[in-house]
């Protein structure tokens, strides 16, 4: 809850007065709420759609990109482990969901690992 809080409150400060300290506050929030809690990429996914708006996709867009960097640079080490250890936190997740990954997880172990070799 308080990464949701300060992403938000990140956010605003790069609204009012964009530069690539609160980007960097930002991208760091972002990445605690999206570590801490698959739903926080729908706090991202928000964050994204709010900077849509013209005069504000002009002025926060480039400085976005810096906290996509980090949001990105903090979450491959945890996509990383899932595609070595089987997908088990994605399988819990769909799992929980009420259904399970059965036939379609060794596709997508397989999918992501060879993506993750040619990169």
């Amino acid at each position: 809850m308080a990464a949701w809080a300060l992403a938000l409150w990140g956010a605003v400060a790069l609204d009012r007065r964009p530069s690539l300290r609160a980007a960097t506050g930002l991208g760091f929030a972002l990445a605690a709420a999206v570590l801490a809690r698959d739903f926080g990429w729908a706090l991202v996914a928000g964050i994204g759609a709010w900077s849509l708006e013209p005069v504000r996709r002009t002025r926060v867009w480039p400085l976005l990109a810096a906290s996509a960097a980090i949001v990105v640079l903090a979450y491959a080490p945890f996509v990383g482990w899932n595609a070595q250890h089987g997908w088990e936190n994605f399988a819990v997740h769909v799992s929980h969901a009420g259904s399970t990954l059965g036939p379609a997880r060794s596709t997508l172990r397989r999918s992501v690992s060879s993506c993750m070799r040619s990169c």
